[in-house]
């Protein structure tokens, strides 16, 4: 009685195990939005080199795979224009479907606290325009998957989260930045658009590189301010890689401020491992520079030092793109509550560079270079065929030094070529610098009202 007992025990356990269901990841579920036009990638577990089949309610076609002696499958279907909402029936013996699903434009959104500041803000730290945003915000077209914060020593094979569709109650949850730069993509592209936002406030640019790609950079593979390297990228980032996407969005850089010549290189090659390992293309990546704070306690020059490598980075890359945020800044809150600005901006970048729209500007003024006529240096600059212009009539952030390396206030005098600055204190001037500081009010715009960065013509050592 006993031995017929466990017999059928054990034919239950061999028959249950036989018609298991696939075991799909987090990241593909109901309410996902695949990238359109592409050969997207869908994967998960099932029994032991079973056959799986795939059938997506776009395509009359099923697609197969067998499982490895571990129970992994991988598959590619091949997406359409856009459009939705679809259905996609999975089937290793026993039936799983999943409903709801779009097709159009999907972007990873990562960094740390400014790209993870939700829609409803941080604890006494608003979010402007939230009233408009979430009365505009019912639309089953936009929809975000959040990762849940981890961290691993090795790369693990799934992550916590769950698509949310665009309604008030979920988008008070979104990221901010990415809310808005999905609402604008979407309006204007008229497909939908799926962000999975994977960011963690406090964070450096180590924590989400992997380990081959701190190889070649020995100083940055130490903790920096409590920080271990590798841990985010394992937990949060190496999961996601199968996921097909159209480009990257990217706005960190406030924790790096203790290494901050470092940053440049530690991001190139961060940008290259993660092509690397999603589909080895130049995808594009798009970047928010840090914005001014106080910084208590720093040197006066530490976040302009970031700013100036985040564009040094950027500027290597032409598939990447940055978004100046000098006028943005609030001396309130290392979280400025300009978002939205940051999102559109963000957005000129995209659908100009990568959607192809014809004649958006998208880049503020770039210092190009300085020559000196007597005791006055006469800066030129690119992205500025209009002309350049000063919010306030005048700037107050040039400075101007000679050979003693001693900066003074300068006047600054918008011209037909650029800007000329001078100092009655400077009777031959070696160098200029724009809001080379921590913090300050930016005030130098383009004729498209886009912003300059904080630049300087020198390189002199800083401290």
């Amino acid at each position: 009685m006993i031995r017929t007992a466990i017999k059928i025990a054990i034919l239950l356990i061999i028959s249950s195990q036989a018609l298991a269901k696939v075991e799909l990841p987090a990241v593909i579920s109901q309410n996902m939005v695949l990238q359109r036009n592409s050969t997207a990638n869908l994967w998960g577990k099932a029994k032991n080199s079973a056959r799986v089949t795939v059938q997506p309610s776009w395509d009359s076609r099923k697609y197969t795979a067998t499982a490895d002696d571990k129970g992994n499958w991988k598959l590619a279907v091949n997406t359409p224009a856009a459009g939705g909402p679809y259905r996609i029936t999975f089937d290793d013996g026993e039936v799983t479907i999943l409903e709801n699903i779009l097709v159009g434009e999907v972007w990873i959104c990562s960094g740390q606290s400014n790209m993870a500041m939700r829609l409803k803000g941080n604890l006494n730290q608003p979010v402007n325009d939230l009233h408009e945003a979430l009365l505009s915000s019912n639309n089953d077209q936009i929809r975000v998957f959040t990762v849940t914060t981890a961290s691993a020593d090795n790369p693990v094979q799934n992550v916590s989260g769950q698509w949310k569709i665009s309604n008030p109650q979920n988008a008070m949850e979104f990221s901010a930045v990415g809310f808005w730069y999905a609402q604008l993509l979407q309006k204007y592209l008229k497909v939908p658009v799926g962000l999975i936002v994977s960011a963690v406030g406090g964070t450096p640019v180590r924590s989400w590189m992997s380990k081959e790609s701190l190889k070649a950079l020995p100083e940055a593979r130490t903790e920096l301010n409590g920080k271990k390297p590798e841990v985010l990228y394992n937990a949060m980032i190496a999961p996601l890689t199968q996921y097909s996407i159209k480009g990257f969005l990217w706005y960190q850089g406030e924790a790096d401020r203790a290494a901050p010549n470092l940053y440049a290189q530690q991001l190139i090659s961060m940008i290259s491992h993660w092509r690397k390992v999603w589909n080895d293309t130049p995808l594009p990546f798009y970047s928010v520079q840090i914005a001014p704070w106080l910084y208590p306690g720093d040197p006066e020059t530490a976040g302009a030092v970031v700013r100036e490598q985040q564009l040094i980075a950027m500027r290597q890359d032409p598939n990447s793109g940055i978004v100046i945020t000098l006028d943005l800044g609030s001396n309130q809150t290392i979280h400025p509550p300009e978002k939205k600005v940051v999102a559109e901006r963000l957005a000129y970048i995209a659908l100009a560079k990568t959607y192809g729209v014809m004649g958006l500007p998208f880049e503020g003024p770039e210092y190009k270079d300085m020559t000196v006529s007597g005791n006055k240096a006469v800066l030129t600059f690119e992205h500025a065929d209009q002309g350049l212009y000063f919010k306030n009539t005048n700037s107050v952030n040039f400075e101007i030094a000679g050979a003693d390396k001693v900066f003074h206030p300068a006047k600054a005098t918008i011209t037909a070529k650029g800007i000329q600055v001078e100092s009655s204190s400077v009777k031959l001037p070696v160098a200029v610098r724009y809001a080379y500081k921590n913090f300050v009010v930016g005030d130098l715009y383009n004729n498209y009202g886009l912003p300059a960065s904080s630049f300087r013509t020198d390189n002199w050592e800083l401290p």
